[in-house]
């Protein structure tokens, strides 16, 4: 599944480019990149949408999403739900993970997608997934970018 896929699982309403861009727009992002697939997708990877993300990652990780944006489940429950604004540093994890679970997506099911955040890897010096993204984690940091690494890998194995 594409990140396109997730937001489509959060709208309901991404059927095509032109309802994707729309969806988007409508969101505040890409606004000036209606003409550019590659600006727009550009635009997604560089913008976290809490207001599109937090459904369809609840949908997958449950209550563990809580644990890996570094919330409360009830702190979660209120971003969910709007009656409070995501913090920055939170949307920025969240995006993060939508992006990481959206790798993930094409090689695994939900059940899947939960174990791969579970398991021991190596390239982690044998760690999970979410023994790094578990708490106050920086997006940037390296240990956050060998996790997302290790996602994208699957989708370079499939040569897409």
């Amino acid at each position: 599944m594409s990140f396109a896929g997730l937001l489509h699982r959060a709208t309901g309403d991404v059927e095509s480019y032109d309802g994707a861009v729309t969806v988007l727009q409508g969101l505040g992002v890409g606004r000036l990149a209606v003409q550019s697939a590659q600006r727009m997708l550009d635009a997604i990877v560089e913008s976290p949408i809490p207001e599109a993300e937090w459904e369809p990652m609840a949908a997958i990780l449950g209550d563990e999403l809580a644990l890996l944006v570094g919330v409360s489940p009830s702190s979660m429950a209120r971003y969910r739900n709007g009656s409070r604004a995501t913090p920055d540093v939170v949307a920025e994890r969240l995006h993060v993970l939508t992006q990481i679970v959206a790798d993930l997506a094409g090689s695994y099911n939900d059940y899947g997608i939960r174990r791969w955040f579970r398991r021991t890897r190596t390239a982690l010096g044998g760690r999970a997934p979410s023994d790094i993204l578990a708490g106050e984690w920086n997006a940037d940091g390296p240990d956050v970018r060998a996790v997302r690494d290790l996602a994208e890998a699957l989708i370079a194995g499939m040569g897409v």
